[in-house]
């Protein structure tokens, strides 16, 4: 049972850096210093059209990227008492 909660939060740990992945690529998160430079800005004078597919498109890449990952993830190698218990 342990076992099996721990690694539900290993699941849910994902999930959150997942869905922080996915929220900080589709608001174009950049800092300051980056937003205007053509090395740094993937928008960098591209129409909004553009720039949403763009993001988009590097939304798709990154879920796909993770599901592999996920799907490679060999639970076995995890030292379950290294988790956090709650």
């Amino acid at each position: 049972m342990v076992h099996k909660l721990a690694l539900a939060g290993v699941g849910l740990s994902a999930a959150t850096v997942l869905a922080a992945g996915v929220v900080a690529a589709a608001s174009g998160f950049q800092s300051e210093e980056s937003k205007g430079d053509p090395m740094q800005d993937p928008c960098y004078n591209l129409p909004p059209e553009e720039c949403d597919a763009l993001i988009q498109k590097s939304e798709k890449e990154y879920i796909a990227k993770f599901e592999v990952w996920l799907a490679e993830f060999n639970a076995k190698n995890v030292d379950l008492r290294t988790l956090p218990t709650a």
